[in-house]
């Protein structure tokens, strides 16, 4: 569906005002009218410049009275404007009191009349730097930014889209002073897809304001923000690579670790009883049994592996296997990790979803609460860097908890949209896992500053650079000594049978 609302302007500014409309429509699907308001005990005289493509300039004044309020259509206006394209509007008075806005309808929605407001900008206010917040996506609705150069000469725009914390496209263009450029967002960048954010910045002042429109052709209107500097630089993207990892057994995986002899060790997970241990190479072996639904696990200094039993306790494998129950646990816990303090530290999703604690165990069994309530909702992860720093991760909001020594809570940071897994440290990052978005993130311990590290976010499960491979799902996380390998478990084609895959993601 295209919308003869938007079209290309290019023409010559033949009048500066004291405030501007970048877009105006007079066609057969949307209808415009012009509100002033004076507030004044004087009358105002305006005097009005509509700029248009292929040069045409249409000049008017409008008189207000005190205190007085003049709606008008375009064609009342500017009768010899016949119906078109757009155009932009200038205004010039000497009263810096005018009010202003201006009324869009369209014409073909299911009503006939569904109408959005906008406001008339002052050019003073213009910058160089403007956003767009929202741009929604194609698939439910058209969106248009436009952008007019209020400056003295030419303007060289860069128009940079932003989608899940990476920049999805950059477009450049020039304009004319004077002149008006809009377009609609999924020609600006043809591989658009869901929401964006938009940054345009120019060596020359600009104004803007944006439209959407869904199926019924019903508009929305929204100035653009003008704003001192642009989206910060993004943190360079990691070079990389996605393999999987061929195993020559069908396993069942929860929690996953690497182990301190450089294997990689795999929860059964709630319905299961046993742990595995699986080489870099993908060969699988039971390394214990016996277990009451191991969830997670992790190894202290002296070898032994702690691990979480779904049932409401905490098991210590030692290096032979031997399986003992060191304490009894909430009902549902989850991630488990071992503190520089050499206790051990359990998360809960609880029981239907109801977690809301982190407790800490000590090698004789003693537990205790460690951390409850504020931000922790449904914590999954959990894993802590070499300064003694905490970190957690919420299943159910895509929040990311810091949490101190003292047990004091603080959000890091929020992945929007997400369900989150399992996190592990690894240099300044945290890497963590996505049970919805096929993805794997990373956030930066100190500014929490999040970034998609691996993964087009398609449910597929192919091989290749760290964003041009797929994941269906991710979960549980292994790293290696070095920092440079992470192993990631996921399900084949998105399908959460009980088969899982190990993805060897390669830091270069």
């Amino acid at each position: 569906m295209r919308v003869w609302f938007l079209s290309l302007l290019l023409c010559p500014m033949a009048f500066a005002g004291d405030w501007v409309v970048p877009w105006i429509t007079h066609n057969g699907q949307f209808k415009s009218d012009i509100i002033w308001t004076n507030p004044t005990a004087e009358a105002l005289v305006l005097n009005l410049v509509a700029k248009r493509n292929g040069g045409e300039t249409f000049e008017a004044q409008v008189t207000l009275d005190p205190l007085a309020q003049r709606v008008a259509a375009v064609n009342e206006l500017f009768p010899q404007l016949e119906e078109g394209a757009g155009f932009a509007l200038y205004m010039n008075s000497e009263s810096d009191a005018l009010l202003g806005s201006y009324m869009v309808v369209g014409t073909q929605s299911a009503s006939g009349s569904s109408p959005a407001q906008g406001n008339i900008q002052l050019q003073s206010t213009a910058g160089r730097h403007l956003i767009f917040p929202f741009l929604p996506d194609p698939a439910s609705q058209i969106s248009a930014p436009v952008v007019v150069n209020l400056g003295t000469d030419t303007a060289n725009l860069v128009m940079t889209a932003y989608q899940d914390s990476a920049i999805l496209g950059q477009r450049e263009h020039t304009l004319a002073v004077g002149e008006p450029f809009a377009a609609v967002s999924s020609d600006l960048f043809p591989d658009l897809s869901g929401p964006i954010y938009l940054h345009v910045q120019a060596d020359q002042p600009l104004a803007g304001t944006s439209f959407a429109f869904n199926e019924l052709l019903e508009p929305s209107v929204s100035e653009a923000l003008v704003v001192a500097q642009g989206p910060e630089e993004l943190v360079d993207q990691v070079a990389g690579s996605v393999t999987t990892v061929t195993m020559d057994s069908d396993l069942r995986i929860d929690g996953f670790t690497m182990g301190p002899d450089g294997m990689m060790y795999a929860a059964e997970g709630w319905a299961g009883n046993r742990v595995f241990r699986i080489s870099l190479e993908g060969v699988v072996e039971t390394y214990a049994s016996g277990l009451r639904g191991p969830i997670d696990m992790a190894f202290d200094r002296f070898g032994n592996m702690i691990v979480t039993e779904t049932v409401g306790s905490l098991a210590r494998v030692a290096p032979d296997g031997t399986v003992e129950r060191l304490a009894f646990i909430l009902s549902g816990p989850n991630g488990v990790a071992v503190g520089p303090d050499g206790n051990y530290y359990v998360t809960y999703y609880g029981v239907n979803g109801s977690g809301r604690q982190i407790d800490r165990v000590t090698p004789d069994g003693e537990v205790s609460t460690f951390a409850e309530g504020g931000s922790i909702r449904t914590p999954i992860g959990i894993a802590f860097d070499d300064a003694g720093m905490m970190y957690s991760t919420n299943f159910e909001d895509g929040v990311v908890n810091k949490i101190d020594s003292n047990g004091q809570v603080s959000v890091l940071a929020t992945i929007p949209n997400t369900l989150l897994g399992y996190v592990r440290v690894v240099g300044a990052y945290l890497y963590i896992s996505s049970h919805t978005h096929n993805v794997l993130y990373r956030v930066h311990k100190e500014t929490g500053a999040w970034e998609i590290v691996a993964g087009t976010g398609a449910a597929n499960d192919s091989d290749g650079q760290l964003l041009q491979a797929s994941f269906a799902g991710t979960w549980g996380l292994a790293v290696s000594e070095d920092n440079r390998d992470i192993y990631v478990t996921a399900y084949r084609d998105n399908v959460a049978s009980a088969s899982a895959i190990v993805r060897h993601v390669r830091l270069d």
